[in-house]
């Protein structure tokens, strides 16, 4: 295994998926006018939950490569209903904060499907280039 090249994958990961994800935090603060007060949108927790969720994806992408057949398959699998699943918490946490209106709660959401996105896709092309190196 070359821990170099598995090394520059994670990263790489990490970086577009948070640079995407503060992107759009950025954009939203300039034209959706969300409040500044409501804290699942902070750049900081954003950044944090974006790279969590990539290694935690990169973890899983891992495990499957080393354990199964068909990693990717099961990786599109796993990441759609941690996708959907992660939908759960915005409707019961953020629907409690006084400061969380509807664009609030709609850029929160789309910072799970930017995520998700970003990171699967980044992922997935890896590790198709992968297999189209090691097939020639």
């Amino acid at each position: 295994m070359n821990y170099a090249l598995e090394a520059k994958k994670l990263v790489a990961t990490i970086v577009l998926a948070v640079v995407a994800n503060l992107g759009l935090i950025a954009f939203s603060r300039r034209t959706a006018e969300i409040s500044t007060q409501f804290d699942p949108l902070t750049y900081s927790a954003v950044g944090f939950v974006t790279a969590a969720s990539a290694v935690g994806a990169y973890a899983t992408l891992y495990a499957l490569k080393t354990y199964t057949e068909r990693p990717l398959e099961y990786f599109f699998y796993i990441s759609g209903i941690v996708l959907v699943a992660s939908f759960g918490p915005i409707g019961h946490v953020a629907l409690d904060m006084p400061e969380a209106g509807a664009a609030e709660i709609n850029i929160l959401g789309l910072t799970h499907v930017i995520a998700a996105i970003m990171i699967v896709g980044v992922l997935s092309k890896f590790e198709l280039i992968e297999l189209q190196d090691s097939s020639t």
